[in-house]
């Protein structure tokens, strides 16, 4: 497992962590993710057994969050990537770029500590 932390905090005041891990191809990728207000752990994919309903659920107490604590983005080497910007703009920062250039310099100091660490 890669390093990992805290990379910034979106519009709802979330936290946004990334982790740092190489792919198949031996390149170096970095995935984000909005932890949940509640316990500050990822989100995940549940099922309430009764119901037979799925839901997006805390990884950590398992109550019921809002899909974007389920979805993750993902950052090669390439960090400029415009597209990557502008979705991670418009997902987590209502479209403000500059809130994404904060961001992405503290997902390139993380993939370049991995890096050094031979991950």
């Amino acid at each position: 497992m890669g390093p990992h932390e805290v990379v910034g905090v979106d519009v709802r005041g979330n936290q946004i962590m990334a982790h740092a891990f190489r792919g198949r191809d031996d390149r170096l990728f970095a995935m984000l993710g909005v932890m949940t207000p509640c316990c500050g752990a990822s989100g995940k994919g549940l099922m309430d057994e009764p119901s037979g309903q799925g839901f997006i659920g805390c990884r950590k107490c398992y109550s019921e969050v809002d899909p974007l604590h389920g979805d993750a983005w993902t950052w090669d080497e390439d960090l400029d990537a415009p597209v990557k910007w502008d979705r991670i703009a418009r997902d987590l920062f209502d479209g403000n770029l500059e809130k994404v250039a904060g961001v992405a310099q503290s997902v390139k100091a993380l993939m370049d500590r991995a890096e050094q660490r031979g991950i």
